[in-house]
C-alpha cells in the first residue's frame, strides 16, 4: 500500500470513532501508534548489533500486544487483541506503565523506572499522548494497518516514509496558530545543501516542529560517512528544540526513522536561555531553521536578550539568539519575513546592525508569496550568514515564479528543480536588471549586490530586492491585523519621539535632531488607517474562500449531491429549449488549483454551477425611451452591489428591445459582473426595474447561492486572477469564455449560507455601510 492510499484508509478507520472529533486528535491518536511502532523496529535492529537488551520489555512491546509474531517469525494474527479487551489494555495498563506509573500485569506490580536515556524519551512522549479511540475495533484497524509495514521491505519502508511526509503536512493542515506552517522540502534542502554541514559539527534548529531541517542534515552529513566512527559521530551531532507538544513527539519519531538513536530533541522554549550567559555546549556550528513568526512566546523570555535588541517579534528574538550562538566561523541559513528586513524600528534596527558587525550576512533571497501556500501569504526570505566576522557586502536575489507557472500550491509545491537557477547563480554571482517595457520606469533589479556602507547609510533597510511579479500578498485575517497593528505602532512611536523632541526644545533651546517630520508621520498613519478596511476585507474574503471562516458540519448535504442536483436542472432546461446544451469544458488540472480547501468542498468550473453566463450587446442601439422602459446598464454602473449613476444612463423603448433582440433580460437573483475596462465588479440584481446590459457587463444566474457566488467573485484571488489573465491594449477585457472557465471553490450549500451571514457580520463591522455588501 503506498502512502497516500495508507493515509486515507487510516483516516477513515480514525474519524468513523465517537473518540476523535478533529484533526488535533487524529494526529496526537496516530503520533503514539507510529512512534511505539518505529522504536520496536529500531530496538529489534538494535537487538541484532550486540548485548541489547531491550528498553521497553515484554509484554509492552509493539510487537507482544500490536504485532505478537509466531515462533518463526510470522505474524500470529489469531492472538492481536482487540475489542473492549484491547481498549482496556491500553488505556489501564500500557498506558499508565510507559509514563512511569506502577501498574499490575500477571497477578505483579511492576513500574518502568529505567534511567536510560531512550527510557526518559519514552516517558515523556507517553506523559504527553492519550488513547482518543472509543471503539477497540476500530483501534485495531488502525494498528494493523500500521503494524503491517515491513520496515525490512525497501518499497515498504519508502511508502511509510511518504506516509509520514503526509502526515507532517497534515498537522500543519490542522493548525490554527498564527506563524505554524511546514516548511517545503525544498527550501529545507537548499538550506542544507548551502550551509553545507560536515560530520563533526554539531548541528542544531531552536525551533525544530516535526524535523524537517534536522532530518535534511542528517540525510546530507550521511552520504559523507565512510567509517564506523563516522556514523557513530553523526549520532551526537544533532541538537533540537520544539515548544509544541505535537510536533516535538512527530520531531523524535523523525529522528528515529533517520537513524538518530538516542535524539537530543528537547520539548521546551527555544528562547528561554540567557543569550549573555552561554556555555560551551549551547554553540553551535551550524544553526537551520524557520523560526515561528507571527506567534506567541514566553514574554520573560525578553529578559534574556539585551534591552537594545529586545523584541516583541518572535523570529527577530530567534535571530538574535542564532548571532550568540553561533561558533566561530559557524554558519546559519534560516527562513525570515520581510518584518525584520525593511522594519525601521529601532530594536530591529540594531538588530541588523549586530547581525552584520559580528556575522557576514552575504545573500538574502527574497521567495515569492505563494512559496507557503494556503497557509500564509507573509513575504518570506531566505539568509545566509557565517561568523566570520563583519559583513563587507550583501548580495540580493529575487526568485520569481518559474516560467508558465502562476502559483505554487499544494498538489504543485515548490520543488527542488525550481530552485536550480538560484544554485547556478550562487556559483556564478553577477547582477541581474530587470527589463522593462517602458524605459522612463525606474530601474529595477533581479540581483543586486549592495555593501556594509551602502546599506548603514539606509539606516539598515534590507528591502532591496523587490517583489516577484504578479503575486498579490494577501495575509491571514491575524496576521493582517498585526501587521497593521506593527505599523501603527511604529508610527505613534514615532509621533511619540518627535513630541518629546519639541517639548525637550522648548526647554531647553536644543535643536531637534530627527530625522522625521510630524506631517510625514501622521500622513503615513492616515495611510495606515484609511488602507485598513481593503486589507481586512481581503484578508476575510481569501479566508473564507479557503474553507476557514466557519466550521464545517458533518449533517451538511454533501457537495456532490448538489453538483448532481444542478446538472440535472440543467438538462431540464436543455430539454425544454430555455438553455442549449453545451460542449464540456475541461476538467480541472491540478496545477490550476490555487490553494487548498476543506475535504468536503469541490473545485468546479463557473459554467458548471450557472444556468447562463452571457455578456451585453456589442452594438447597441442609441439610447431612445423613457425611463420607465429598458435601462442600459455599462460597467460604470456596476458598484460595490449596487447599480449606480443610472440618471445618467441610456434607455431604450420596448419597441427598440424587441427590434434589436438584445440577448436577454436580467431576472432577480442575477449577478452583474464587469468583464471590460474595470473588471471584476459585481452586484446582484435585486431591483424591480427592466433592465439590459451592454458588452462591458456579464450576467450569470446560478444554482448556488448567488450571494455566495458574488463573494467569491470579489474574492483577491479571482480578483487578481483576472487582472493577471486579461487581454487588450487600449482597454483590458475578461471575455465570456473566460469567465465560464473561472475554478471556484464549492462548498456545501448550508455552509455557503453561513459564510455568507459571518461575512456579512465581519464586513458591515468593518466597512459600516450594509450597501457595500
Amino acid at each position: 500500500m503506498n502512502g497516500d492510499a495508507l493515509v486515507k484508509k487510516t483516516t477513515k478507520i480514525m474519524f468513523g470513532d465517537a473518540g476523535i472529533s478533529g484533526t488535533a486528535q487524529y494526529m496526537s491518536q496516530l503520533v503514539w501508534v507510529l512512534f511505539l511502532k518505529v522504536f520496536d523496529y529500531k530496538e529489534e535492529e538494535w537487538e541484532l548489533e550486540g548485548d541489547y537488551a531491550p528498553v521497553i520489555p515484554a509484554p509492552f512491546r509493539f510487537r507482544d500486544w500490536a504485532d505478537p509474531r509466531n515462533e518463526d517469525g510470522s505474524k500470529d494474527y489469531s492472538n492481536r487483541i482487540t475489542g473492549d479487551k484491547l481498549i482496556n489494555f491500553v488505556n489501564n495498563t500500557l498506558f499508565p506503565y510507559l509514563r512511569g506509573i506502577e501498574v499490575e500485569y500477571g497477578g505483579k506490580k511492576i513500574l518502568f523506572s529505567s534511567e536510560d536515556s531512550k527510557a526518559k524519551i519514552i516517558r515523556s512522549f507517553m506523559a504527553e499522548s492519550q488513547n482518543y479511540m472509543k471503539d477497540g475495533v476500530r483501534l485495531r484497524q488502525l494498528i494493523n494497518e500500521i503494524a503491517d509495514v515491513d520496515f525490512d521491505v525497501a518499497s515498504q519502508k519508502h511508502d511509510f516514509n511518504e506516509f509520514y511526509e503526509r502526515l507532517l503536512k497534515e498537522l500543519q493542515n490542522g493548525g490554527k496558530a498564527t506563524g505554524e506552517f511546514y516548511t517545503p522540502r525544498a527550501l529545507t534542502q537548499f538550506i542544507v545543501d548551502h550551509v553545507n554541514p560536515q560530520i563533526g559539527e554539531k548541528i542544531a534548529d531552536f525551533a525544530c516542529g516535526t524535523g524537517g531541517f534536522l532530518a535534511d542534515a542528517v540525510s546530507h552529513i550521511q552520504k559523507q560517512a565512510k567509517s564506523v566512527d563516522d556514523a557513530l559521530t553523526i549520532q551526537d551531532s544533532i541538537y533540537g528544540i520544539e515548544w509544541k507538544q505535537l510536533p516535538y513527539m512527530l520531531c523524535v519519531t523523525n529522528m528515529y526513522l533517520h537513524n538518530i538513536d538516542d535524539p537530543n530533541i528537547v520539548h521546551g522554549d527555544g528562547l528561554a536561555k540567557d543569550v549573555l550567559d552561554l556555555a560551551d555546549d549551547d554553540l553551535f556550528d551550524c544553526i537551520i531553521m524557520n523560526p515561528p513568526f507571527g506567534g506567541e512566546f514566553n514574554k520573560a523570555d525578553l529578559k534574556n536578550f539585551p534591552d537594545e535588541i529586545s523584541s516583541s517579534e518572535s523570529a527577530d528574538l530567534f535571530v538574535a539568539r542564532i548571532i550568540y550562538c553561533l561558533k566561530k566561523n559557524g554558519r546559519c541559513g534560516l527562513v525570515l519575513p520581510d518584518g525584520l528586513l525593511f522594519n525601521t524600528d529601532q530594536s530591529k534596527t540594531n538588530l541588523k546592525r549586530l547581525l552584520m558587525t559580528e556575522c557576514n550576512l552575504h545573500t538574502i533571497i527574497r521567495l515569492p508569496g505563494s512559496v507557503f501556500a494556503p497557509y500564509t501569504g507573509i513575504n518570506t526570505n531566505l539568509l545566509f550568514f557565517e561568523k566570520t566576522g563583519k559583513t563587507k557586502e550583501v548580495w540580493f536575489y529575487r526568485m520569481d515564479m518559474p516560467e508558465g507557472r502562476k502559483h505554487f500550491n499544494k498538489t504543485h509545491p515548490i520543488s527542488r528543480d525550481d530552485l536550480d537557477i538560484i544554485d547556478k547563480w550562487w556559483n556564478n554571482r553577477r547582477e541581474i536588471k530587470d527589463e522593462k517595457e517602458d524605459p522612463s520606469m525606474a530601474e529595477t533589479w533581479k540581483a543586486k549586490r549592495f555593501t556594509f556602507d551602502e546599506i548603514e547609510r539606509m539606516e539598515f533597510n534590507l528591502d532591496l530586492c523587490g517583489f516577484p511579479e504578479d503575486e498579490e500578498i494577501v495575509l491571514v485575517p491575524e496576521e493582517t491585523i498585526s501587521s497593521v497593528s506593527k505599523s501603527m505602532d511604529a508610527v505613534f512611536s514615532d509621533i511619540k519621539n518627535l513630541i518629546s523632541a519639541i517639548q525637550n526644545s522648548l526647554k531647553t533651546g536644543d535643536s531637534i535632531g530627527c530625522n522625521n517630520s510630524m506631517l510625514h508621520s501622521c500622513f503615513k498613519l492616515s495611510e495606515i488607517v484609511t488602507d485598513l478596511p481593503n486589507k481586512i476585507r481581503k484578508s476575510i474574503l481569501q479566508y473564507a474562500m479557503q474553507g476557514k471562516l466557519v466550521e464545517q458540519i458533518d449533517s451538511d448535504e454533501s457537495v456532490d449531491l448538489l453538483c448532481e442536483r444542478i446538472q440535472e436542472r440543467k438538462n431540464t432546461l436543455i430539454k425544454e429549449g430555455i438553455i442549449r446544451k453545451e460542449k464540456p469544458l475541461a476538467e480541472i488540472d491540478e496545477d490550476d488549483i490555487p490553494f487548498e480547501i476543506p475535504n468536503t468542498w469541490k473545485w468546479v468550473r463557473l459554467r458548471d454551477v450557472c444556468t447562463k453566463i452571457v455578456d451585453g450587446d456589442h452594438n447597441p442601439p442609441a439610447g431612445v425611451g423613457h425611463k420607465t422602459e429598458w435601462l442600459m446598464l455599462s460597467a460604470q454602473n456596476i458598484n460595490n452591489n449596487r447599480i449606480v449613476d443610472i440618471e445618467n444612463a441610456r434607455y431604450l423603448s420596448k419597441e427598440v428591445y424587441d427590434k434589436e433582440h438584445l440577448r436577454t433580460r436580467v431576472q432577480k437573483g442575477d449577478i452583474f459582473f464587469t468583464i471590460v475596462g474595470t473588471l471584476g465588479r459585481s452586484c446582484v440584481f435585486d431591483e424591480d426595474i427592466n433592465v439590459t446590459f451592454q458588452r462591458s457587463v456579464s450576467v450569470i444566474s446560478t444554482e448556488i447561492y448567488n450571494k455566495y457566488l458574488k463573494y467569491v467573485l470579489d474574492s483577491p484571488y479571482i480578483q487578481q486572477y483576472m487582472v493577471v489573465n486579461a487581454t487588450g491594449t487600449a482597454q483590458k477585457g475578461f471575455y465570456l469564455k473566460q469567465v465560464e472557465n473561472l475554478i471556484i471553490p464549492l462548498p456545501p450549500l448550508e455552509e455557503q449560507v453561513r459564510i455568507v451571514e459571518k461575512l456579512e457580520s465581519i464586513l458591515t463591522a468593518v466597512e459600516g455601510n450594509s450597501e457595500r455588501i
